[in-house]
């Protein structure tokens, strides 16, 4: 699916889980390619969480977002429960992993 910032992510069900891979185009402009991609991603957030809505997926959900530093990707935390905030079945986010 396409999101906003010229993210597009890929959803993946397995038996165990269901695996979101956003990937972002080539970052071009005055940005440092790090901002440029935190700033995608965070963008792309509230759309992903409402198409997680729409398709009704639960079960352990796995969001990896598109080209970010491990470090970075603990900064995506609070506009994750955020996005959240808004479904009313009340999903929870248990954080990010060791692997980001």
């Amino acid at each position: 699916m396409d999101l906003p910032g010229g993210l597009s992510a890929t959803i993946t069900p397995t038996p165990a889980l269901i695996a979101i891979d956003m990937d972002a185009p080539p970052t071009q402009g005055v940005l440092p390619k790090q901002t440029a991609q935190y700033a995608a991603n965070k963008a792309a957030l509230p759309a992903l969480m409402r198409q997680i809505r729409l398709r009704n997926l639960s079960g352990a959900l796995v969001i990896d977002p598109a080209g970010l530093a491990i470090r970075k990707r603990q900064a995506l935390l609070p506009p994750v429960q955020e996005a959240l905030q808004a479904d009313p079945l009340r999903p929870r986010c248990l954080g990010v992993t060791a692997l980001g």
